[in-house]
C-alpha cells in the first residue's frame, strides 16, 4: 500500500476510504473503479460574466432644435429676435412659433437690457400669439373652440368665415354677434340676451330668425316679413299691418296666420285672386 491513507499499490480506492480515508481494498474494503487524473482534478472556477456595457443611442435633436439651428435662431440675441418678429410674415406659421419661443427664453431668462426692452418684449409676443391664432382659426376656423379668452379680431375672423361659429365663442362682444348675425342671421339661435340692434340685423338677413326672439316688437316683425314673408309663421299674434304686408308679398302666407281679419282676407283675395 502506498503511503497514502487508503490507496492500494494499484492506485485503487475502497469506497469506504474514499468515505473516512482509514482503510483500503487490503483491510476488507471494495475497490473502486480506477480513477483518472482528470477526474480527481477540480474543474477550474468561471470567472463570472461581466455585461457589457450598453451602448448608447446617439443624441437626437427634437424638430423645435433642428429649425432653430437651421434658421440661425437658436442664438440670436433678443434685440434681433424683436425685429425679425415684426417682419414675421402670418402664414409662416413654423417661423412663428419658433420666435414665439425663443422670445419666451429672453424673457424668462432675463436676457435683456432694459426696462424697455422687457416691455418690448412682452408686446411683440401678445402680436405673435395673436398672429399664431389668425393663422390657425384661417386654417380651421372651428379651432377657435381650443383659444382661451381668444381677442376679438380672432373672433371676427371666426365669424366672417361662418356666423355660426359663434358657437364656440364664449360672451362674444356684440361686435361679433352683429357681424354674425349679418353673415347668417339663424346665427341668433347661439346668442344669449342679444340686443335690438342684433335681433334687428339678424331678421333683416334672415327673417326666419324672428323664431328666436320673444315677444318681438312690431317693427322687428316688419323687418322680418319683409324679407321672408314665410316668417309670419314664427310670430304669435301678428299686428294686422304685419298681416298686410305678409300676404301682399306671397299668397301662401295667408296659409300661417291664424285668425286673419276681414282686410287681411280682402287683401289677399284682391292680390291673389280666389282660391
Amino acid at each position: 500500500m502506498d503511503a497514502d491513507l487508503g490507496r492500494t499499490s494499484s492506485g485503487r480506492l475502497c469506497k469506504k476510504c474514499e468515505k473516512k480515508g482509514d482503510k483500503c481494498s487490503q483491510h476488507g474494503g471494495t475497490p473502486s473503479p480506477k480513477l483518472g487524473k482528470k477526474s480527481l482534478k477540480k474543474s477550474p472556477k468561471r470567472s463570472p460574466k461581466t455585461p457589457s456595457p450598453k451602448r448608447r443611442s446617439p443624441k437626437t435633436l427634437s424638430p423645435k432644435k433642428i429649425s432653430e439651428k437651421s434658421t440661425g435662431l437658436e442664438d440670436m440675441p433678443c434685440d434681433v429676435l424683436l425685429k425679425i418678429a415684426k417682419n414675421l410674415d402670418p402664414e409662416d406659421y413654423l417661423k412663428l412659433d419658433l420666435v414665439s419661443h425663443r422670445i419666451d427664453l429672453c424673457l424668462s431668462e432675463g436676457r435683456y437690457n432694459t426696462e424697455k426692452d422687457k416691455m418690448d418684449l412682452k408686446r411683440i409676443q401678445k402680436e405673435l400669439l395673436v398672429k399664431k391664432q389668425l393663422e390657425q382659426v384661417r386654417a380651421n376656423p372651428e379651432s377657435i373652440k381650443k383659444i382661451q379668452n381668444p381677442p376679438e379680431i380672432v373672433q371676427l375672423l371666426a365669424v366672417n368665415i361662418d356666423g355660426y361659429h359663434i358657437k364656440y365663442i364664449k360672451n362674444p362682444t356684440e361686435r361679433v354677434q352683429l357681424e354674425a348675425v349679418k353673415k347668417s342671421g339663424g346665427a341668433l339661435r347661439h346668442i344669449e340676451n342679444p340686443s335690438a340692434a342684433v335681433q334687428m340685423a339678424a331678421v333683416t338677413q334672415d327673417g326666419t330668425a324672428i323664431d328666436f326672439i320673444e315677444n318681438p316688437s312690431e317693427k322687428l316683425q316688419i323687418a322680418a316679413v319683409t324679407n321672408a314673408p314665410d316668417a309670419i309663421d314664427g310670430i304669435d299674434n301678428p299686428s294686422e299691418k304685419v298681416q298686410l304686408l305678409a300676404v301682399k308679398e306671397s299668397m301662401f302666407a295667408i296659409d300661417y296666420i291664424k285668425s286673419p281679419t276681414r282686410k287681411v282676407k280682402k287683401m289677399h283675395k284682391k292680390t291673389w285672386g280666389d282660391d
